[in-house]
């Protein structure tokens, strides 16, 4: 009777068991020749380790395209174990951060790439022609300012006449 240590057994003398998930596993065979019985048991005997994945650049922009000045945020969908990664916008700025935000500035259509590497390879994807900048709203420049004309001491003002009861307006002239 063998136990696999995954939750498999068999009672095959030469067996084969598929170990589904990494891990460590600690077998156990007991035989018997009908009367007596021997276990023999192999701590940590069979190691799993997981897939190796390939290394393989890939990545998403929202928005892809926009007026100037456009602002793009930028996702890595690599596979593989990434440790570094180089942004390169197609106007000669770079990044290398896992996922930035980019904004171009001036309109034009941009071709993007992303090289990852795991330390050991590397990977490069572009997309030409992935981010589509049109012209913004245009900015006029304002009115020419002129100096404010040159400003004078105030007049000295004079108290009013005095109004005598004999100017007074008559109701015709008054509002």
């Amino acid at each position: 009777m063998w136990d696999f240590g995954d939750g498999n057994t068999s009672t095959e003398q030469n067996p084969t068991n598929i170990y589904a998930a990494p891990g460590v596993y600690t077998v156990n065979l007991t035989v018997s020749d009908g009367t007596t019985e021997d276990s023999f048991e192999r701590q940590d005997y069979i190691e799993v380790t997981a897939p190796v994945v390939p290394l393989s650049a890939d990545f998403s922009a929202t928005p892809t395209s926009g007026p100037a000045p456009l602002a793009v945020a930028f996702t890595d969908l690599s596979v593989g174990a990434v440790t570094s990664w180089l942004w390169e916008f197609g106007d000669g700025n770079t990044s290398t951060e896992p996922a930035p935000t980019y904004t171009f500035p001036a309109a034009g259509t941009y071709a993007v790439s992303l090289t990852v590497s795991d330390g050991t390879e590397t990977d490069t994807e572009t997309k030409a022609g992935y981010i589509t900048v049109t012209p913004g709203e245009e900015i006029t420049p304002e009115e020419e300012v002129t100096p404010e004309e040159e400003v004078t001491p105030e007049e000295v003002i004079t108290p009013e006449e005095e109004v005598t009861p004999e100017e007074e307006m008559t109701p015709e002239e008054t509002i």
